[in-house]
């Protein structure tokens, strides 16, 4: 703290103040998809499921110092998160481990076709009228799909710890 005011670091790092903006990223991320920004919506939804995994892991003491790994975040939450998203939502957790990555913020949407291109995650998917952006289209759905459910189940037991 500064003159009584709690430095920008200080806040972000706090469980509650992380737990809430996970809520709103998964707000921004359902509303970037309905409005096609694909891309963001993907990088929202994901820092919907990061920032709860950090506020699990404060909550329990654990050192901020996972960057944007989501696997090591993971690994640094209450065993009751791991064996939940794990067990009932392992594939919901691999598919957003799968497409997730911190640098799709600064992707355009023909960067992250690229990206998608070589993580091998356009295949079998039907362009139809949306052309190659079909394939950010269909990734950004189940990215989305995928992150609610992994962040639903961390929110119910949020509210039951």
């Amino acid at each position: 703290m500064r003159d009584g005011k709690a430095t920008t670091v200080s806040v972000t790092r706090r469980a509650n103040v992380l737990h809430d903006a996970s809520i709103e990223r998964m707000e921004d991320a359902e509303l970037l998809f309905e409005s096609r920004r694909w891309v963001l919506s993907m990088y929202a939804a994901s820092v919907a499921v990061e920032s709860l995994l950090q506020a699990f892991a404060i909550r329990s003491g654990r050192p901020y110092d996972a960057n944007h790994d989501l696997r090591l975040w993971l690994a640094k939450c209450p065993h009751a998160v791991i064996t939940t998203i794990k067990g009932s939502a392992i594939i919901e957790w691999s598919d957003v481990t799968e497409t997730w990555d911190n640098t799709i913020r600064y992707m355009s949407t023909s960067g992250l076709l690229g990206f998608l291109k070589e993580r091998r995650l356009n295949r079998k998917i039907t362009l139809g009228k949306f052309g190659e952006k079909a394939v950010v289209k269909v990734n950004a759905a189940k990215l989305l799909r995928a992150a609610k459910v992994v962040h639903g189940k961390g929110l119910v037991l949020w509210q039951s710890q």
